[in-house]
């Protein structure tokens, strides 16, 4: 959805015919509210509602089995930081499974410990680790930080996403105002609405 017809909705939501709150602070929250949707996104429903900004950044080089998290590595800055890694695959085509590569139960245990079969990652100090230290390149699939919506910018978030969107963002703007009592109404709709997702 593009800004115009996000702002309009906005004007419906905040009651707003007078343009008692500009652009530049709508813009501002809508952009800030984008990750507060996304935070609260249930992890089971991040695949199938935030692939439009899930990114790969294929054929990354590990040093010592361990690679730095950084947007300058990843291409983009990982949403959530650590918590934004959705899979690591070796570049060779199998995928890590999620372990405690530091735990004990995965060090001392020859079962648990990751082979070139079944390899493992953790993600750790913004490092992803990775085992066993055989596999050279890694293909990490992330969440990316949504870009800023503006007059040339449409929000990329899934279109199912876009109401509680506008919901949030209504409910940041009038949070400080006389009518927070419809702040709270904003937020109670969006979360029925985000637990109504499938």
């Amino acid at each position: 959805m593009n800004w115009t017809a996000m702002n309009a909705l906005l004007d419906d939501r905040l009651e707003d015919s007078q343009g008692e709150f500009g652009d530049a602070l709508r813009l501002r929250t809508i952009n800030a509210e984008q990750i507060t949707l996304c935070s609260l996104i249930p992890q089971e429903l991040r695949k199938d509602y935030l692939t439009e900004i899930t990114v790969i950044k294929d054929n990354l080089s590990l040093t010592s089995g361990k690679v730095l998290m950084t947007a300058a590595v990843l291409g983009k800055e990982a949403l959530f930081g650590l918590k934004g890694i959705v899979s690591v695959k070796d570049h060779s085509g199998k995928y890590c499974d999620k372990m405690n590569l530091f735990s004990s139960d995965v060090i001392d245990n020859p079962y648990l410990s990751p082979t070139h079969n079944q390899p493992g990652y953790d993600v750790f100090q913004n490092y992803i680790y990775v085992l066993p230290l055989t596999i050279t390149a890694i293909d990490v699939f992330h969440l990316k930080v949504p870009e800023d919506i503006s007059g040339s910018v449409n929000c990329e978030l899934n279109s199912a996403l876009h109401p509680i969107l506008i919901d949030l963002t209504a409910a940041a703007i009038l949070r400080d105002t006389e009518r927070a009592e419809k702040s709270k109404q904003l937020i109670e709709e969006a979360i029925l609405k985000i637990s109504k997702l499938n």
